[in-house]
């Protein structure tokens, strides 16, 4: 009985072993260099955007055999002129999701999966409606605080029609980013209109490929007004 047992544990650890050189050696062979993964969510027109861009060992785009997976949809492969070879996926309405997992083969029998977590700010509010060329204003949200690969973008448009952009990008005090008075001086008074994009881009190396993820959030325009 325990000869037979240590048979096939020994049987066991070579096919466990062999997997693994299997493993390796295909992802070894993976023509894949740089992974460029890009997911946008637009709250207004409730528009979902899934890209996936991979680039080979010669610095050129290239088509993924058998497609891209993101769940249970395929990335639809197209030959840009100018971003060259781009998995996309457009869908309106749709909502969204904190995680999406990209699935791809790049070579047979070898299946890839790369994770993007996509933050989503609850609760998202401007606190200080009538925002003050003075004292400033402060927009807050639920949850957590912006991290260092995290970023803000408010899009200003006062009551001249003039549009005026800020950008945040890092670690903010809490959850909560204020909009300094300096920023607001070239403003004019009255009603206008405030646009953020919540941003994310993250830098990662696995032995000798590269991932490059970025996630965009636009949110819904509030309405504004600017006073001294």
């Amino acid at each position: 009985m325990f000869k037979n047992a240590a048979i096939f544990l020994l049987a066991f650890a070579l096919l466990s072993c062999k997997t693994q050189i299997s493993d390796k050696a295909k992802k070894e062979d993976s023509p894949v260099k740089i992974a460029k993964y890009y997911v946008r969510y637009i709250e207004q027109i409730k528009e979902l955007q899934i890209e996936a861009k991979y680039i080979n060992k010669s610095d050129s785009t290239f088509s993924m055999p058998g497609g891209v997976y993101v769940s249970d949809f395929k990335l639809e492969g197209k030959n840009l002129p100018k971003e060259g070879w781009m998995h996309r996926y457009i869908k309106r309405p749709s909502g969204c999701d904190s995680l999406y997992v990209f699935s791809y083969k790049p070579v047979a029998d070898f299946e890839v999966k790369d994770s993007i977590i996509f933050p989503i700010y609850r609760n998202f509010k401007l606190e200080t409606p009538k925002i003050s060329k003075k004292n400033g204003g402060l927009v807050s949200w639920s949850g957590n605080s912006l991290m260092q690969d995290d970023g803000l973008t408010l899009v200003f448009e006062d009551a001249s029609g003039a549009s005026y952009t800020i950008n945040h990008v890092g670690i903010t005090r809490g959850p909560q980013l204020e909009i300094r008075p300096e920023f607001l001086e070239v403003f004019a008074k009255g009603k206008g209109v405030l646009r953020i994009v919540h941003k994310k881009t993250v830098i990662e190396k696995k032995d000798e490929q590269r991932s490059v993820k970025l996630t965009e959030y636009y949110r819904i325009p509030i309405d504004i007004e600017i006073v001294d």
